[in-house]
């Protein structure tokens, strides 16, 4: 699912991930201050560099409609 994503929204969207069970590699400092309890959890990063957890559905037409309203 997320081959197809990134490959649909080439150039528009970034997808990162994040190892949370590396701890021992330096990514507490990461994990810490996003608060995650349940995996995966799935944020988003505005333009501003600010973080909003996304809680929508998790289906690839869910992320489709999610990516959509975030590019305008």
């Amino acid at each position: 699912m997320w081959l197809n994503l990134s490959n649909l929204f080439k150039y528009k969207f970034n997808f990162y991930a994040l190892n949370t069970y590396n701890f021992e590699g330096g990514n507490q400092d990461l994990v810490k201050p996003l608060n995650i309890n349940i995996y995966p959890s799935y944020f988003i990063i505005n333009k501003d560099g600010s973080l909003k957890k996304y809680k929508g559905g998790r289906t690839e037409n869910d992320f489709v409609e999610m990516i959509m309203a975030n590019l305008k």
